[in-house]
């Protein structure tokens, strides 16, 4: 995907700065207010649209009683899928990211650039961490009602995901979770091989690697996937 549909993506809230959107926001919209009763009693699973992980994602709440997709390791393989899957059809819905690490690139998803469109990326400050709850309420209401974003307006807003965190949002992909992403192991060279022999092998070595899949694992279950599955 060429680099230049990647940063209008990127760049899809433009024109006006994240604490002007945060402000206006608060303004316009009244925060939700809990209602008091146990919150699992009504929570619903969010499925992502990729069957294998949304059994594990069922089978941890079941034992845990606690919502949300929480990712580690190497997990940015697995974000670009969640969002390339939930985006395309049959699914249609809209994702926003919210990413701390500057790390997102629209080039790492796999859909149609319709698809495409329906994906939202901010990057808001660093010092926005301790006010994450606000950063996607005032997100969220701004996908759904913004001028800018009607193209998405006839579609579900699955919900966001948040790179760089552990707290917040429907995932996150941070530093700890209790999903793990790891590339599948490729087997190494054998202990008695030469210099020569290993530079020979060297491309052959990286083609195997960069083949590959994804391993993800966890206490509820684990599968491995690639850009073509599931």
């Amino acid at each position: 995907m060429e680099a230049a549909l990647g940063s209008s993506i990127l760049n899809e809230v433009a024109g006006e700065s994240f604490a002007e959107i945060l402000g206006s926001l608060r303004n316009a919209y009244k925060p939700i207010v809990a209602s008091g009763h146990d919150a699992t009693t009504n929570y619903k699973v969010k499925k992502t649209g990729i069957s294998a992980l949304d059994e594990i994602i069922g089978r941890h709440f079941q034992y845990t009683k606690t919502g949300g997709l929480a990712i580690t390791g190497r997990y940015l393989p697995l974000v670009y899928k969640i969002a390339s899957t939930l985006a395309s059809p049959p699914n249609n819905k809209v994702v926003i990211i919210i990413d701390y690490e500057g790390s997102f690139q629209a080039s790492g998803l796999n859909c149609s650039e319709s698809a495409l469109e329906h994906i939202y990326v901010l990057r808001p400050a660093e010092n926005t961490r301790d006010k994450l709850r606000d950063v996607i309420a005032s997100t969220e209401n701004y996908v759904i009602y913004n001028e800018e974003a009607k193209k998405s307006a006839n579609l579900e807003l699955w919900g966001t995901i948040v790179l760089g965190s552990t707290t917040g949002g429907d995932a996150t992909a941070g530093w700890k979770g209790w999903l793990r992403v790891d590339r599948e192991e490729v087997r190494p060279f054998p202990p008695d091989i030469s210099i020569e022999e290993a530079l020979q092998q060297r491309e052959e070595r990286q083609r195997a690697v960069e083949a590959s899949w994804w391993q993800v694992s966890s206490a509820w279950g684990g599968f491995c996937f690639n850009d073509n599955w599931p």
